[in-house]
């Protein structure tokens, strides 16, 4: 394991904090039960503590307790993976290992996957040679890899990841800006990946996906929508909209921020192009402009509402089990980030909804006998988007899903 070949014995270390030295196997089980305790404890006191904080909005308290939780889990994971360390030298001939295989350790008890291997090797193996244990470690992580497609994508959250099937439309319109890798790859390297991993690439996917489809509905808005598409009764352009509901119900989004980005960019691009049409043919279409709102509000609302669209956080941390007993750090880190993104785009957006809504209400109080027998059809639309806003409003954490 040390490539240089020190000959210099380690002394036995039984401190969780400090990664040199040794540790033999009693020590190693008794030592990884207390930090495994030690965590398990931290995880349910301050999971527990968080669910009231979050229902109520206490931005400081929900801060602290998510940088405690942030604090306690990386000082319980640095004890494992140091008891972890030492546990390795000293089945190496007490000879300190390699910082590769110290990052080796660390990532691997950081995997979903890897750790489990990892696991089993260090309890199991006993009086072999130092490249057998190498041998093992490395033969353990090759074969967890390896299986990984053959299991059931749910164990790993990963159930739902056909990101290149989710774009085919698009691409069968336009070459794709760049191409994501297959399901044969993305399975086992998801599977693999560490739960802050899997979160910034779905976010990329995320990102590609929103982009590459509102390029192609820029240039083939009539090849990717044939069908009519229809809200309250008239024909309306929502292409966007339409696909990006189809491409997220097949490979689900993680955030809604680039979706509302683009969404906004078409919206106002088909704004434009009505302004320019009623200007020309001299008409005014009340009622088609009144609905384009409605139907941009309801959109918008969608992408805030928990739905099918969208993956939950608890996939990105699946199997759990060994990282809670392990402390991962990753866990408060992606549970804050989702949080703190929903919660500044419901602070952000639900204002611009109100305002929105108003202004329909408003005009429909003044003006909405013009629309004739459409009036009760536009009137039960509002009163609902009222009931989904509300629903928002009361749980914009998404707590009770």
């Amino acid at each position: 394991m040390n490539p240089r070949g020190h000959s210099k014995l380690l002394i036995e270390n039984l401190n969780p904090l400090s990664s040199k030295g040794r540790i033999s196997f009693s020590s190693f089980a008794l030592s990884l039960f207390a930090i495994v305790v030690f965590n398990l404890i931290v995880w349910a006191v301050l999971k527990q503590q968080l669910i009231p904080a979050r229902a109520a909005l206490d931005r400081d308290r929900t801060l602290l307790l998510y940088g405690l939780w942030f604090l306690f889990a990386t000082i319980g994971f640095a004890s494992a993976t140091n008891t972890f360390i030492k546990r390795w030298a000293g089945v190496f001939g007490d000879r300190e290992i390699s910082g590769f295989w110290k990052f080796a350790i660390r990532f691997a008890l950081l995997s979903p996957l890897l750790a489990y291997p990892l696991t089993v090797v260090s309890f199991a193996y006993h009086g072999l040679s130092r490249r057998t244990g190498a041998a093992l470690i490395l033969g353990g992580f090759v074969l967890s890899i390896a299986a990984s497609p053959f299991l059931p994508r749910a164990v790993f959250g990963i159930e739902r990841i056909d990101f290149l099937a989710s774009t085919a439309p698009l691409s069968r319109v336009m070459p794709a800006p760049v191409s994501l890798p297959g399901v044969n790859v993305l399975a086992p390297s998801l599977a693999t990946a560490t739960p802050g991993l899997r979160y910034l690439f779905w976010l990329g996917t995320d990102a590609y996906r929103s982009w590459f489809l509102s390029r192609a509905v820029a240039v083939h808005d009539s090849e990717l929508c044939k069908q009519r598409l229809g809200f309250l009764g008239l024909e309306v352009r929502d292409c966007y909209f339409a696909n990006l509901r189809k491409m997220a119900l097949e490979a689900p989004l993680v955030s809604p921020f680039f979706a509302l980005y683009f969404e906004s960019l078409y919206r106002q691009k088909v704004s434009e192009e009505f302004q320019i049409q009623q200007s020309d043919t001299q008409t005014s279409s009340a009622q088609t402009g009144l609905v384009l709102s409605l139907l941009t509000l309801s959109n918008q609302i969608e992408l805030l509402e928990p739905s099918p669209m969208f993956v939950e956080r608890t996939h990105f941390l699946s199997p759990a089990a060994l990282l809670h007993a392990y402390g991962s750090p990753e866990f408060p880190l992606v549970e804050a980030g989702q949080d703190v993104q929903r919660f500044g785009l419901v602070l952000r957006l639900l204002p611009v909804f109100e305002m929105q809504l108003t202004s329909v209400q408003k005009f429909l109080s003044e003006q909405g006998r013009m629309l004739g027998a459409e009036e009760v059809t536009v009137t039960s639309e509002v009163a609902d988007l009222r009931r989904r806003i509300d629903a928002i409003k009361r749980d914009p954490l998404l707590i009770a899903r």
